[in-house]
């Protein structure tokens, strides 16, 4: 990809860039040169069958947080047919600031950061279903017997074996109603800046049940030890949301075990391998083998796992 192309897309001459991190999709940093001015742009490139889909979906939402009270890109270059590189892209002025999971285990403002995604979080789930115009977000009625069928098949990839009736009793677990889920609300998707909380990463966007954002949050934000910030983000959720946590304990086991049985996953190693390359034994040593006994720890509730 010449990314000379989009610096002059974006009013100027590249005149640095970098490659961030990202597992499905592809992010640079570009420094363009414009009229004398050295601006700093984030670039997104979508990859994958549903690219363009993706792209679509991240840009109307985008526009969409901002009428609802959070923090969101102002996107400077929609390239959704992907006439510039061959793949569709977004790309929004760079935000100056930290990941919340960069911050979270940090003395003094951990909680303060908790407290910040729990209410971020609130204000998504409040964005009407109808203000999203967007076709594929169906309206998923039997939601978590549609997780349980998806952690079902993902054991039967890892040739695991789970007792008959460990699954079936969540099948018909209660929806207290549907709301806009964020599908990866991890500290990771989380943007602390000094103008505010942004909310990142919203690709995966569907409908569902509020907890099982919740859920996925927990299980990330309390891994390390950081449990009184898992509480803090729960207990600010829970406070201006008005959603119930009822059920929320089966459901975060449910969730976990569906992200633990992904990490597993041969594709999903083989993805990690080759997005960190030579770094991988010590991203598995240090990060991924914690997270996975992390993981374990909830999804033991459900899951015959040793």
């Amino acid at each position: 990809m010449d990314l000379r192309v989009l610096a002059k897309r974006l009013g100027g001459d590249l005149v640095g860039s970098k490659k961030l991190g990202g597992l499905a999709n592809e992010s640079y940093r570009l420094d363009v040169n414009a009229q004398g001015e050295v601006k700093r742009f984030s670039v997104k490139v979508y990859r994958g069958s549903d690219a363009r889909l993706k792209a679509e979906k991240e840009l109307k939402l985008y526009k969409l947080l901002r009428k609802y009270g959070l923090k969101a890109p102002r996107v400077s270059l929609a390239d959704i047919e992907g006439v510039n590189c061959g793949k569709p892209l977004l790309a929004w002025e760079w935000i100056e600031g930290y990941t919340a999971d960069e911050l979270l285990g940090k003395k003094r403002i951990g909680e303060v950061v908790a407290r910040s995604m729990g209410a971020a979080l609130a204000l998504f789930h409040r964005i009407p279903l109808g203000e999203v115009d967007l076709p594929l977000l169906e309206r998923r009625e039997g939601f978590w017997a549609s997780e349980v069928n998806t952690v079902k098949f993902l054991a039967q990839l890892l040739d695991l074996d789970i007792p008959g009736d460990a699954l079936d009793d969540l099948s018909g677990m209660s929806v207290e109603r549907l709301t806009l889920l964020h599908g990866d609300y991890n500290p990771g998707n989380v943007l602390i800046s000094s103008d505010g909380v942004y909310v990142m990463d919203l690709e995966g966007v569907s409908v569902g049940d509020p907890l099982f954002d919740v859920a996925y949050a927990l299980a990330f934000i309390s891994h390390g030890g950081r449990w009184r910030e898992a509480l803090t983000f729960a207990r600010e959720y829970f406070r201006l949301s008005k959603v119930s946590s009822h059920g929320l304990a089966l459901k975060l086991a449910l969730v976990a075990a569906r992200i633990r049985f992904f990490l597993d996953l041969a594709e999903s190693r083989g993805f990690l391998k080759w997005r960190t390359g030579t770094f991988y034994p010590l991203v598995s040593a240090l990060y991924l083998r914690s997270l996975r006994k992390h993981l374990d720890s909830f999804s033991r509730k459900i899951l015959s796992l040793s």
